[in-house]
């Protein structure tokens, strides 16, 4: 599978990558860590939806990944919701959202 958009953060020695687009065209909600030089799938209850061209960043005063919109794949359907990763502890929660557009 083809993934794009992965993100590092200064504050840990982890790379995580969060969904993407299958080779077959699909988006998918995957979410792997890279640490210690291996790639471990990270199956979150709670995790967003299936997406792809998400913004992604790292907020290191509340030690999270911040993730922010996207589009899906069939039919490129646009994503308008925030969501928080916490470091700390290893869980999903959605944060809110803002208004749809007719672009990404």
């Amino acid at each position: 599978a083809v993934r794009t958009y992965v993100d590092a953060s200064g504050e840990h020695s982890e790379l995580y990558m969060f969904g993407g687009v299958t080779t077959g065209g699909v988006s998918t909600n995957e979410f792997w860590v890279f640490t210690d030089g291996i790639w471990i799938p990270l199956n979150v209850p709670g995790a967003p939806s299936a997406r792809h061209s998400a913004m992604r960043v790292y907020d290191p005063q509340i030690d999270a990944l911040v993730l922010m919109g996207g589009a899906t794949l069939p039919g490129n359907g646009l994503q308008n919701d925030v969501w928080l990763y916490s470091c700390q502890t290893g869980q999903w929660g959605q944060a809110g959202g803002f208004p749809k557009r007719d672009f990404i």
